[in-house]
């Protein structure tokens, strides 16, 4: 099986903040269950989606916390998103869109090549080739 790389680059925000893709799946992932919750975050849940522990989650969201794109309530321990946070998060899901359909219709690779490819890349590439993409596949 070929050797996969990592990808370390992050997108910035028009905040200026540059994140890494772990806090940008974060952002997605508590985007994604208070849309499809229509409330808050339960930290349990926000473990249970990203797979990790509970004091993993808890230190992750301190430093989104300290970058201001979450909001954390005390009791009973419920995360969402700031406008900013929001702004990440909808920004990831629209250039995996982008890349879907350019990895699909374009380079014809298969569905599962297609998720990881884009589930990789949308952390990498810069809001100048988002908007080279946009234009190219609208």
């Amino acid at each position: 099986m070929p050797q996969q790389s990592t990808l370390v680059m992050a997108g910035p925000t028009s905040t200026g903040l540059k994140l890494s893709p772990t806090l940008e799946k974060y952002c997605e992932a508590i985007y994604r269950l208070a849309t499809s919750q229509k409330r808050p975050v339960k930290l349990v849940h926000l473990a249970a989606q990203m797979q990790v522990a509970g004091s993993t989650v808890f230190a992750t969201l301190n430093r989104l916390q300290k970058n201001g794109l979450i909001e954390v309530s005390q009791h009973p321990h419920h995360v969402s998103l700031t406008p900013a946070g929001e702004e990440i998060a909808e920004n990831l899901i629209r250039r995996h869109s982008l890349l879907e359909n350019f990895l699909s219709n374009h380079l014809g690779l298969s569905r599962e090549e297609v998720q990881t490819e884009a589930e990789r890349l949308k952390h990498a590439i810069s809001g100048q080739v988002e908007a080279a993409l946009y234009r190219y596949l609208v």
